[in-house]
């Protein structure tokens, strides 16, 4: 069982991204899967989904940087090669998963939220 330090602020953000997304959650607020995350262009599809972990502390760590932070589908591609910082091999319910890879991220606990991570995520890929 997944125990929130701030489950209060994890279910406020979980729900702010509901709005801006289609979102499906862990019934403990393990991890939230976004369906509809539209990719920059040249990947090999427009629109794809990310399996977000929820931190045990969050929002003082930010989702990323432990191996299965950030999960996308294992068969994206950029530009026909397999993007840097992307390790496949984690696999769920919702399908074959790569981590994609944060050594360090830009985190404000205070100000910043799960819109935030996918809007950073989505700047990275460019």
């Amino acid at each position: 069982m997944i125990v929130h330090k701030h489950a209060r602020i994890v279910e406020k953000h979980v729900r702010a991204l509901s709005y801006a997304y289609t979102v499906d959650v862990h019934p403990e607020l393990a991890f939230v899967i976004v369906s509809d995350f539209r990719l920059p262009p040249g990947w090999n599809r427009n629109v794809t989904s990310v399996d977000v972990t929820i931190p045990a502390d969050y929002p003082e760590t930010p989702p990323g940087l432990l191996p299965g932070g950030v999960l996308l589908p294992a068969d994206l591609r950029k530009r026909g090669l397999i993007p840097p910082h992307f390790y496949p091999g984690y696999n769920n319910e919702y399908g074959q998963w790569a981590w994609w890879c944060y050594t360090s991220i830009q985190w404000n606990p205070q100000r910043d939220d799960l819109i935030t991570l996918l809007e950073r995520l989505r700047a990275d890929m460019k």
